[in-house]
């Protein structure tokens, strides 16, 4: 009988949560004080973003004051650079401490919203997000059918970045090349299959799917579609003719020294291209230019050659529900110009930025377009294989897919015995449900 919850042995080589999903280095923690001398001695809105932000940030709020006279005298800054995947955490630590609007990941806003710490958006803004960023930039940052955030990133995904000095074109087009030119290379590919933010193309691939339903479970469909073994085990198999090219990890900190020395040539993960390409300075093992982006492989599975799926997140400006009442309408004007098509073009041409814009008109201009990272994301969305993280997964999701991630690794199904019986556990744990469709 499968257990309805993991084993104290499973769960101990479980990764603990999502370790990629949207944070930028660099980012300090909550509390960190920033410049804010010069500022207006008026009423004061706070601010929380990213180090990367940070320059950006400040101007927009001088373009905002520009731009919006009623605020002209209002004192609004930057009083921390929080990465967007701590946000939720640092804000329910302390809600008095932390800024009123603040940038946070979609599939924070959950956890968020549970803890009472967003302040919900009407009706009227909701329907005018829908028009300027579509539905499901909509759907990403609501909970229960409400809105809680603005978006203006739709990029945060995880690509192929790959030294076109040891990989050719033709050896990124599926899996199969892929760790056959690394072991040829004697390099290694880096992909965390012990990782859920990473590793469910492997049941996308089978057919299987996954959401979030009505009562807050994940409802899956693994088990009852018998391609998902199929998938999985194909996967199985290819991390055990290739593990000793296999690198299972997603830190950045390795794989940046692993770029830099070539014992990485390739790996699966978010943009961190920047600092992968400013650690490339032996020539031999290639240079900033030789470092490419491109989209997920393909997978061999019953002989065919799959598409691969690949979770995509979104990033909203969000407002604490412990705002004092009389700023909420400046809040609410600095969120919406924060997000507006201007600022998400003026983001996507940023060089140092190049965010993939969420806002509809913006993505059909060439400036979106032509972004090395966001272009690929928008031609697998237009493909239909990526995946909303903030409407697919819960806390409940991280342990179990992790935990089967490395029964691959160990090249064992365990206490298991078969594929689908640990892919049966996976849907029996609490938190989830078995369904036969999607």
């Amino acid at each position: 009988m499968i257990n309805k919850k993991l084993s104290l042995a499973f769960l101990a080589v479980a990764a603990l949560g999502l370790t990629a999903c949207g944070g930028e280095p660099g980012s300090s923690p909550a509390g960190t004080s920033v410049d804010s001398s010069e500022a207006p001695t008026g009423p004061e809105l706070t601010l929380w973003c990213t180090t990367l932000d940070d320059a950006f940030t400040k101007q927009m709020v001088t373009d905002f004051k520009a731009a919006n006279p009623d605020y002209a005298n209002y004192n609004i800054h930057v009083t921390a650079n929080v990465a967007e995947n701590e946000a939720q955490g640092k804000l329910h630590k302390d809600t008095t401490a932390a800024a009123d609007v603040i940038c946070m990941v979609d599939d924070n806003i959950r956890g968020a919203v549970a803890a009472k710490d967003l302040l919900a958006l009407d009706d009227t803004t909701k329907t005018a997000i829908v028009a300027s960023d579509g539905q499901e930039a909509v759907d990403a940052g609501s909970i229960g059918g409400t809105l809680y955030g603005y978006p203006y990133r739709a990029d945060n995904a995880p690509l192929l970045i790959y030294n076109s000095k040891i990989f050719a074109a033709g050896d990124v087009v599926s899996f199969e090349k892929l760790f056959a030119a690394a072991q040829a290379a004697k390099t290694t590919v880096a992909l965390d299959i012990g990782n859920g933010w990473y590793n469910p193309f492997m049941f996308w691939a089978g057919g299987g799917d996954f959401k979030i339903d009505a009562d807050e479970n994940i409802a899956a469909n693994f088990a009852n579609v018998d391609g998902c073994v199929t998938s999985a085990t194909a996967l199985f198999n290819l991390y055990g003719t290739y593990q000793d090219s296999w690198n299972i990890t997603s830190d950045e900190g390795i794989i940046q020294a692993g770029f830099a020395d070539g014992s990485i040539g390739a790996a699966f993960l978010w943009n961190n291209v920047a600092a992968i390409r400013a650690g490339m300075t032996d020539e031999t093992v290639g240079t900033a230019s030789d470092i490419k982006v491109t989209g997920w492989p393909t997978l061999s599975v019953g002989g065919k050659d799959v598409a691969n799926t690949f979770f995509k997140g979104y990033k909203h400006y969000v407002i604490k529900s412990a705002i004092a009442t009389d700023l909420i309408p400046a809040a609410k004007a600095f969120c919406a110009f924060a997000t507006s098509e201007a600022e998400q073009d003026k983001r996507a041409a940023d060089t140092t930025l190049a965010y993939g814009p969420s806002n509809l008109k913006s993505k059909a201009k060439d400036t979106a377009k032509n972004l090395e990272w966001g272009s690929v994301i928008m031609a697998a969305d237009a493909a239909g294989h990526t995946r909303s993280q903030a409407l697919t997964t819960n806390s409940s999701f991280w342990d179990p897919m992790a935990a089967f991630g490395t029964l691959i690794k160990n090249q064992s199904w365990g206490e298991f015995g078969t594929c689908k019986r640990a892919i049966q556990n996976i849907v029996s744990t609490t938190g989830w449900t078995s369904v036969t469709s999607i």
